[in-house]
Formats: structure tokens, sequence, C-alpha cells
């Protein structure tokens, strides 16, 4: 990477962050917009299986501890 197409991508970053700042949405938000735009369908396609993964994942944790924290509750009661 050169240093004139480095400064294309800063200039570009930086009107993106400019344009973000005018809707008042949080940094968290932009890194994320930014990240699920797709610049092919192949790592969009990514994206979303790598998504629905995590959401997947979190959602059987928060599952799992509940189960076992009203299995711990029961058994102490007895």
């Amino acid at each position: 990477m050169n240093l004139v197409s480095a400064r294309f991508r800063l200039a570009g970053l930086l009107r993106k962050l400019e344009a973000c700042a005018t809707l008042k949405l949080p940094f968290s938000f932009f890194l994320a917009l930014r990240y699920l735009k797709p610049k092919r369908t192949f790592v969009s396609i990514i994206t979303i299986i790598s998504m629905i993964g995590v959401m997947l994942g979190v959602t059987v944790l928060i599952l799992v501890i509940s189960v076992m924290t009203g299995f711990d509750r029961e058994l102490r009661q007895k």
C-alpha cells in the first residue's frame, strides 16, 4: 500500500466517521456497520453465518446457566 492510497482510505474513513457523527450513532455502531457492509457477497455470507453462530452460542449459554441454577435451587431446597 503506498502513501497515496493510504491517504484516500483515511479520507474515506473520516468521511464515514463524520456522517456517523451527524447521525449521532455511537462509535460501536459505526464499527459494526463498517464491517457488516459487504464489499463482496461471499464476505457478507460469512459475516451472517458467524453472527448467527455467536447468537446461538450466547443463547445456549444463557439457557444452560439458567437451567443449572434452577436445578441447584431445587436440590438445595430438598
